[in-house]
């Protein structure tokens, strides 16, 4: 019976399914924790400690998901990151986008995407620009890609035909 009783929690990553010898969260101490980023692939796990006067004290393990009572690592977070898409009107020079996203979805607010592509069309038409690497990074500059699972879409590269006449005398 926990009526009355002082509760403490202290919250743990693994990088197994236990609830033991994992290492403490640094400031993880209330009854809930929003996991971060950086624990993507971990296990995470409370521990509840329970204690009242003139009773034993005790403690208990929880690694379960209440969402859906399963043991789960932490997901990554999915977005979809589209290579850039460029245009242009014949000019019987090479077109090429090697670098830029169009878009990403789904990036926590400070996250950017950079993308490498490589596609190349001279005459008129359309091709692929295919996105070849994402690099996501966090505002102070740290490769955050790993707490992602990406999703690469294709750009395209296309030239218009030129217009205009000529006369032939």
């Amino acid at each position: 019976n926990t009526n009355s009783a002082t509760l403490s929690y202290q919250w743990y990553y693994n990088s197994s399914n236990s609830t033991s010898g994992g290492t403490a969260i640094s400031g993880a101490t209330e009854s809930t924790y929003k996991i971060g980023s950086g624990l993507v692939g971990k296990y995470i796990y409370v521990v509840v400690s329970a204690s009242k006067t003139n009773y034993i004290s005790t403690s208990w393990r929880d690694i379960t998901d209440a969402t859906n009572n399963t043991t789960a690592p932490v997901a990554a977070r999915a977005t979809t990151v589209t290579a850039a898409s460029e245009s242009k009107t014949y000019d019987g020079k090479e077109l090429t986008k090697t670098s830029g996203c169009a878009s990403a979805t789904n990036l926590l607010s400070g996250h950017t995407a950079t993308c490498t592509n490589t596609g190349t069309i001279t005459n008129a038409g359309s091709v692929t620009n295919t996105l070849n690497t994402v690099v996501i990074k966090d505002a102070s500059e740290n490769d955050v890609t790993s707490n992602y699972a990406i999703t690469k879409e294709n750009g395209t590269l296309t030239v218009s035909r030129a217009t205009g006449s000529c006369t032939i005398k």
